[in-house]
């Protein structure tokens, strides 16, 4: 039963072509090489203005259960947390860094290119139903 959990989860995240649009697979990827020193630039920026925007989406738009609301959330606190652990206490950056803010928006750019050679847009994936 376990096994068969975590071959869903597989199934949904990794080999779902379809997940790669999300834009918290990205931050997730470029958190983790951040955090594990492969990247210089702090996602710190994204994952605040992340954790501010599913807050408001899980409680007004999402149409998931209560359980999956708290998880998603948790998921992006989490990941905040990770960020400005290693963006002021490990690096000691300060609040604003410019290499870092434009590197998060570069990454968003970028984001918005794959989505657009893939024939879709931010717009399609976050505002159109059935919400995922």
């Amino acid at each position: 039963m376990q096994k068969n959990k975590f071959y869903n989860l597989y199934n949904t995240l990794v080999s779902n072509p379809k997940s790669l649009y999300t834009y918290t697979l990205w931050i997730t990827i470029f958190s983790i090489l951040y955090f594990f020193n492969y990247l210089p630039y702090s996602l710190l920026y994204t994952t605040s203005i992340v954790i501010i925007i599913v807050s408001l989406w899980q409680i007004f738009i999402g149409n998931k259960n209560i359980y999956y609301k708290i998880t998603i959330f948790l998921y992006e606190l989490i990941l905040f947390i990770l960020n400005y652990y290693k963006h002021f206490y490990y690096d000691k950056k300060k609040l604003f860094e410019l290499n870092d803010i434009l590197f998060n928006i570069l990454l968003f750019i970028m984001y918005n290119i794959f989505l657009l050679f893939n024939k879709t847009n931010f717009i399609n994936i976050y505002l159109k139903p059935p919400y995922f």
